[in-house]
């Protein structure tokens, strides 16, 4: 399993990219229960982002539900 804290940015740096909001967490989840071995974890409160991904999601900013921080995922 590899977890990855996120690293937080301010709102001018989201730039082009997506930015998704959920009001839940995790926001992504795999396609089954221990189908994949990602996770991404929020970079100001550590609330679990997204889980059992197969592959990662890139350009893109997750708002955490939590915390409100702005996290960044790799770039693609």
């Amino acid at each position: 399993m590899a977890t990855f804290k996120l690293n937080v940015i301010e709102a001018s740096q989201i730039g082009s990219r997506k930015l998704n909001e959920p009001t839940f967490s995790p926001a992504y989840i795999g396609s089954g229960a221990g189908a994949g071995d990602i996770y991404y974890e929020c970079g100001e409160c550590g609330v679990r982002l997204a889980e059992d991904l197969q592959r990662d999601i890139t350009d893109e900013v997750i708002k955490c539900p939590q915390c409100g921080a702005l996290n960044e995922t790799p770039a693609g």
